[in-house]
This record gives C-alpha cells, structure tokens and sequence, in this order.
C-alpha cells in the first residue's frame, strides 16, 4: 500500500481512492478496501494516519519490518 501511496497521478492510486458509480444494493453496505487497511494499520502498525507516513519510503518500509517481526 505503500508503494502505491506514493504514485502521483497514476491509475492505481486513483482506483484505490476510487468510488465506483451506479445503483447501491439492497442490504449491508460493501466495506472498501481502503477501510480494511485502515483497520489493520491501526492494530498492526499503531499507525492512526498510514497514509501519511507511507510518503516516507523509509520509515514506512522501517514499519513494515516491525510489524512482521511481532507476528
């Protein structure tokens, strides 16, 4: 995610910023991914605002190596 976080104007950080139009569905709202990623920032990398700290190439990856170190 990180890796894309830092794509300026590129098609992949516009589909995942993206909404998708057109009629909702009848029931639950679909959660996006970019929800997930929230989630698991917080959980996992203690990091409230993950999009920020992304733009940081390296304490970004630093954060990553932390994480799979606790897991």
């Amino acid at each position: 995610m990180g890796h894309v976080m830092r794509m300026e104007g590129r098609v992949a950080k516009k589909a995942l910023k993206g909404y998708i139009e057109g009629r909702r569905q009848v029931g639950r709202p679909r959660g996006k991914c970019l929800d997930d990623v929230d989630r698991d920032a917080k959980r996992m990398l203690e990091c409230r605002n993950w999009r920020k700290s992304a733009e940081d190439r390296d304490a970004w990856r630093q954060r990553i190596e932390e994480a799979k170190d606790q897991v």
